[in-house]
């Protein structure tokens, strides 16, 4: 008996020639949509996909080998109803050195074959992590100490503001964390020497108050303020019971004070309004106004507090912002970012070059030299070999995707083909489930594909599995009631 499918799994099934991403909850059947998805276009019969010509991208060795026995196991099934079907057959051996693993595998297969492109020893192997450490401590003690001899001054003022007593631990920290930020860019140096130290090198206060970080800053802003509305609006609607028509003025008069802020764009306006906004007295209930209803009047209250505290909270934070004064202090902390940029792009040079030396890499450093097969940095053209590879995959299939940090996202649209017009990458993955921010990741790159996708128009297709068949309604249900209203937009991007 076959598999009863909904209409957005049977969708991401059938669904042909589009670049595809699917936001898949949890519980949704994602890997069995995927598998299915596959098997189908094996067994289609007017153009038949070999399995050895789907690149599947997973996030770790674990899923990977999940994935191939999965579709091994759903083409062994096939032949058992055809045994004698030689497509299946074919198939069944292909499996078996099909392109299913991590991006990590996957770079580490393209740099083993192509070393001759990017001037590295084939003979190289990978460095664990204790190696790496070692590596990368021994280069940067090396390289701290020839800055330290050298006595260039705005390495000098650097140390002085960024290292407390005698010890530069601080120092090492900030190098090694500006760096691993970089690494996780298509051209490390590149980002430093550009959006690394974009914020500090703005001209003028305008220029700073139409930075990102002002942007981030309206944002936060903007998160507190909504839900504050959202509490003064329900206040609204309980000042419309039976009992609180008394309350039902203030209540209007605090909710359109609180629209005006959350409507308000210029940034310094919106801060003098924060902090300008004063909650009056709770107008009091009087024998006038009739019965009162103590339950709701309760809830009434505890709502408006609720919204003071939100709003009272932000108050203090605003309060404390001076955008003149944030001016003067970027500028004078440039100096600061410029030499910390410049230390650690000599460390990475250095610690590049040691690793050549000894013939050692890390994934990251195999990644990048992936990279380098495939695109020319300088023009950010595809080069010869990347459209080679591009033409061996009918379907590029991402796993997590949620979970791909920038360089992946070059690396994997690369050997896609799609800056020469190619349609056939299927990115699945839920930015709810996005953990690994710390190591990189970045969700907005399925943020931003979701936003721009279409439901179904254009090359660019996007399908929500939204459907969970693991839980119990009774534990979606209460999920739900909370996502609700913790997974907004202007709070998590989500």
């Amino acid at each position: 008996m076959g598999m009863s499918w909904t209409d957005a799994q049977r969708r991401v099934i059938e669904l042909r020639d589009k670049n595809i991403l699917v936001s898949a909850a949890a519980g949704s059947g994602k890997t069995a949509v995927l598998v299915e998805r596959i098997i189908q276009k094996i067994l289609d019969k007017t153009n038949p996909t070999d399995i050895d010509r789907f690149l599947i991208v997973t996030f770790t060795n674990a899923a990977a080998g999940e994935m191939r026995e999965r579709i091994s196991d759903a083409i062994e099934r096939e032949l058992d109803n055809n045994p004698s079907d030689e497509n299946l057959i074919r198939q069944s051996v292909l499996v078996h050195k099909a392109s299913i693993c991590t991006i990590d595998s996957f770079c580490l297969g393209i740099v083993k074959n192509e070393f001759n492109k990017i001037d590295i020893d084939p003979g190289f192997r990978l460095a664990n992590n204790e190696e790496k450490k070692m590596i990368e401590t021994d280069v940067l003690d090396e390289v701290l100490r020839d800055s330290y001899e050298n006595a260039d001054e705005d390495f000098l003022y650097m140390v002085e503001c960024l290292t407390p007593g005698r010890s530069d631990d601080k120092l090492k920290q900030y190098i090694m964390d500006l760096y691993d930020s970089a690494m996780s860019q298509p051209w490390p140096k590149k980002w430093i020497n550009g959006e690394a130290q974009a914020f500090y090198n703005v001209k003028s206060l305008d220029d700073m108050l139409k930075s990102p970080w002002v942007y981030m800053y309206k944002k936060l802003i903007k998160s507190s303020i909504s839900e504050t509305l959202a509490l003064e609006e329900k206040c609204v609607r309980l000042a419309e019971n039976p009992g609180l028509e008394f309350l039902r003025k203030q209540a209007e008069e605090e909710y359109i004070g609180i629209k005006d802020i959350y409507d308000t764009e210029d940034i310094e306006s919106l801060r003098k309004k924060v902090f300008g906004f004063k909650y009056a007295i709770l107008t009091r209930h009087k024998k006038s106004d009739g019965d009162l209803d103590e339950d709701i009047h309760n809830l009434y209250k505890a709502t408006r507090d609720k919204a003071k505290k939100i709003l009272n909270d932000l108050q203090k934070k605003v309060n404390t912002t001076d955008f003149t004064g944030n001016f003067r202090m970027i500028k004078e902390n440039a100096r600061i970012i410029h030499a910390l940029c410049d230390v650690t792009i000599k460390f990475m040079d250095a610690l590049t070059e040691e690793k050549k030396r000894r013939g050692v890499f890390d994934f990251s450093d195999i990644e990048h030299y992936t990279l380098d097969i495939f695109v020319d940095e300088k023009t950010g053209a595809l080069t010869e070999t990347a459209m080679e590879y591009a033409k061996n995959y009918d379907e590029i299939m991402i796993d997590e995707y949620q979970d791909s940090n920038m360089l992946q996202e070059y690396i994997l649209n690369a050997v896609s083909g799609a800056t020469e017009g190619m349609k056939h990458m299927f990115m699945v993955g839920d930015v709810k489930q996005s953990i690994y921010r710390f190591r990189q990741a970045r969700p907005e790159l399925f943020v931003e594909k979701y936003d721009s996708f279409s439901e179904n128009e254009g090359d660019n297709i996007k399908i929500e599995l939204d459907k969970n068949f693991r839980s119990r309604k009774t534990v979606v249900d209460f999920a739900n009631g909370v996502f609700e209203i913790i997974m907004k937009r202007d709070i998590g991007n989500i």
